[in-house]
């Protein structure tokens, strides 16, 4: 039954289109290296994103 999939609830501007565009970022690696008293700077990580586009349908009965 459809009613019983998991869905995120997303209010769209009206004539904002169908199309509905959402981001997430992957996570990042985990530090291997301990932080300690040295004061020395651990290299950064870049985060990077996805964008997830998901197009609106819309179901109803008149």
């Amino acid at each position: 039954m459809i009613h019983k999939i998991p869905a995120m609830r997303k209010n769209m501007p009206r004539n904002g289109g169908t199309t509905l565009r959402m981001r997430r970022y992957n996570p990042l690696n985990t530090a291997m290296v301990p932080l300690g008293n040295s004061g020395v700077t651990p290299p950064p990580q870049n985060l990077t994103a996805v964008d997830i586009d998901a197009k609106i349908s819309f179901y109803g009965k008149a």
